[in-house]
């Protein structure tokens, strides 16, 4: 791995951002850079960076902040790996934790999502066998551990998923894929009325169904 430090304010090939709202700071994921750049959100001058060998950024593709345990999240496509940071993180930071190994399932993994409700971490893999795939794991997982639930297969639809959202309100994730135009992104999870943890349940390659029309089961 090469980490070479930028050398000005500006990004460089920046793939995704993320909003510390209380705090007023936008940080971005530089990939050609190999960094994470935070600026103030009103003024957009550059606040801190994150950079260097032992931050184990490599290639970022994706970041997603917790402010409810003030942790920062970086998705490695080159590293096949997941290093979370201290919000206030600068330098030439260590992760707190890195999640990465052939056990995680992290193949080329460029969106994820983080779940404080459920203390969940969902990740999409682009690179993955079968035209790719969701891996969920406990917030706080580490090392080489395995993923709770696996979404994957032909069945449901995922083609070299991208970025993903998730909609805490209705226990939903969006998915959107690359090399399949779709005028919206693909929603491959969805709630259960008032219950939304019930389709945290769900696994493996289940295919949409018409009974999902009205949040009653997949979309």
């Amino acid at each position: 791995m090469s980490s070479p430090a930028p050398s000005s304010s500006r990004t460089t090939a920046p793939n995704q951002i993320a909003v510390w709202r209380t705090q007023g700071e936008l940080f971005v994921a530089n990939n050609l850079t190999y960094s994470v750049t935070v600026y103030d959100k009103g003024t957009g001058v550059l606040k801190r960076r994150i950079a260097g060998s032992n931050t184990q950024i490599d290639r970022p593709t994706d970041i997603a902040i917790d402010e409810v345990n003030a942790e920062l999240y970086v998705a490695n496509d080159f590293g096949d790996s997941i290093t979370v940071y201290e919000l206030t993180a600068e330098g030439n930071a260590a992760p707190k934790r890195t999640l990465a190994g052939s056990a995680t399932g992290l193949v080329g993994p460029v969106g994820l999502a983080v779940d404080p409700a459920h203390n969940e971490l969902i990740v999409s893999n682009y690179r993955a066998d079968d035209a790719g795939s969701i891996t969920v794991y406990g917030r706080t997982a580490s090392g080489n551990t395995a993923p709770i639930r696996t979404i994957q297969g032909s069945a449901t639809g995922l083609d070299a998923p991208q970025g993903l959202g998730l909609d805490p309100l209705h226990g939903e994730i969006s998915v959107a894929t690359a090399p399949t135009p779709r005028p919206t992104p693909a929603r491959f999870w969805c709630s259960t009325g008032a219950t939304p943890a019930m389709w945290r349940r769900s696994g493996g390659s289940k295919a949409p169904t018409p009974a999902c029309a009205t949040r009653s089961g997949w979309r």
